[in-house]
């Protein structure tokens, strides 16, 4: 989980950097059954999974509720350093989502 918020913060740092990009994907098609929307739900999906098993390997009773959060941390700190043009969202949002791990 750690990596892909650093990740994310790298990410971040470039000035080209405008959020996630697989969001900015589906924004750009308004059709919700369009190939670039199943390519994104399909990414989604693969990070909720890691998210899972990390969550249930930390021994959490809810492991899926766990991964849709850290992903909703995840997902919003990148479109938030993108909007305030820093990266400190991310960083507050990773140590939220250790937090919860460790919870």
């Amino acid at each position: 989980v750690k990596a892909m918020f650093d990740l994310s913060e790298q990410f971040a740092t470039d000035s080209c950097f405008r959020g996630c990009p697989f969001i900015n994907v589906t924004v750009q098609d308004p059709r919700p059954e369009g190939p670039m929307h199943v390519l994104v739900r399909r990414h989604k999906v693969w990070i909720r999974e890691k998210f899972r098993d990390i969550a249930a390997k930390a021994g959490h009773k809810k492991p899926d509720v766990t991964a849709q959060q850290l992903l909703a941390l995840l997902d919003g700190s990148s479109m938030e350093a993108f909007i305030q043009g820093d990266t400190e969202t991310i960083r507050a949002s990773k140590h939220a989502a250790l937090f919860l791990l460790n919870a």
